[in-house]
């Protein structure tokens, strides 16, 4: 029998098997993965900042 991924728990059904993960675990990583996606993303004014002025003001302010 297969064992969940996170929690090591056995797994009982078919799609759960396939994932590799329990539902309640499957929901958590899914949760980890927006966070880890969400602390990665870059803004426009990060982008500007970066190219127009080299990373070295911030551009938000001046086109306020």
């Amino acid at each position: 029998m297969s064992h969940c991924k996170r929690c090591n728990r056995p797994l009982k059904s078919g799609e759960s098997i396939i994932r590799q993960y329990g539902p309640t675990c499957w929901q958590r990583h899914l949760d980890d993965l927006e966070q880890e996606f969400l602390k990665n993303q870059l803004t426009i004014f990060d982008i500007l900042r970066d190219t127009i002025n080299g990373g070295d003001e911030d551009v938000t302010r001046e086109m306020c």
